[in-house]
């Protein structure tokens, strides 16, 4: 968990930095496209995955939350550009989900935009329980996402 001080948590933000075509070189300077919200995330957001949809809009899928609680979850943030700002928060999938999954996260999306991959426990209150992988399909329009 990303302790507060005061009431101030650490930033943990999700950069972009555009690369050349080699894949290795940077090109210009990072920028924050997105960062937690304080107490609403735990102070977290981690495990970026960041996918173009049809109509040409971006979704940015993250976990939020301390990864060994139950209130670890998806979310996701839209943008018309790849840079930001990433708005429209929606949580895609958390504990309270029909497939008993506690603690989902880390999703990663395949390039055809419907095949997820994510882990999670199959145990609640279970901090130190196996995180396992689990697949699915994801239909996204801008500001939402169904599993």
């Amino acid at each position: 968990m990303n302790t507060p001080t005061g009431s101030i948590y650490y930033p943990t933000p999700i950069m972009i930095q555009q690369m050349q075509r080699d894949a290795i070189t940077l090109v210009g300077s990072p920028s924050k496209i997105l960062d937690h919200v304080g107490a609403n995330n735990d102070g977290i957001v981690e495990a970026p995955a960041l996918y173009k949809i049809s109509d040409g809009n971006y979704v940015l899928f993250y976990s939020a939350h301390c990864f060994d609680d139950d209130n670890y979850d998806i979310e996701a943030a839209f943008s018309s550009t790849i840079n930001g700002a990433y708005t429209d928060r929606v949580i895609v999938m958390n504990t309270a989900n029909p497939y008993e999954i506690y603690g989902p996260g880390g999703l990663d999306i395949d390039p055809n935009g419907v095949t997820v991959v994510f882990h999670g426990r199959l145990n609640p209150n279970d901090p130190g329980g196996a995180r396992e992988l689990f697949s699915g399909d994801i239909s996204i329009t801008r500001g939402s996402v169904t599993y």
